[in-house]
Parts: structure tokens; sequence; C-alpha cells
């Protein structure tokens, strides 16, 4: 017997979404050094709201998880890159 497909989270898919959001601001964006303020603040607000959906999605009952995993992975990814690059930018 087959199992039942399971339908994609939204927070997950919305999880996914900012990541990418934030992956695509990294590889084709300004640099941080041009906006420091307003970029390095709303950057990590959004890296943040995208870790917490992807938690959140992951732990929704009766839902594929494909989309939470991925977007608290390239999230994740994005949030340390960000913090290296600050903290290599300040010493």
């Amino acid at each position: 017997m087959t199992e039942p497909k399971l339908p994609h989270s939204k927070m997950g898919i919305a999880s996914f979404c900012i990541s990418l959001l934030l992956l695509f601001s990294i590889l084709f964006g300004a640099p941080i050094d041009t906006y420091r303020n307003t970029v390095e603040s709303e950057f990590l607000v959004l890296a943040f709201i995208g870790i917490g959906l992807a938690v959140a999605g992951m732990f929704a009952k009766q839902r594929n998880r494909l989309f939470p995993i991925l977007g608290l992975i390239v999230s994740s990814a994005c949030l340390l890159t960000s913090l290296v690059e600050v903290y290599a930018k300040s010493s």
C-alpha cells in the first residue's frame, strides 16, 4: 500500500521564500557597508523570521517537511554568512 501524499507546510513555503530572498540579496545585492545600519538590521530580522517560520513548519502535524528544512538550512547559512561578514569588517 502507498501512503497518502502530505500537503506542504505553508509556514515552510514562506520560510523557503524568505530564505531565497536573503540568498539573492547576499549574492546580487549591495555590500553591507553601503547601507550599514538599515541593511544589517533588516537582514537580521528577515533571517530570524525565516528561521522561526522554518522551525514552526517542521513541527506542523500531517505536513510535508521539505520546505521547512530547506528554509532552515538556507536562512541559517545566510545569517551565519552575514554575521561573519559584519565581524570581519569590524575588525
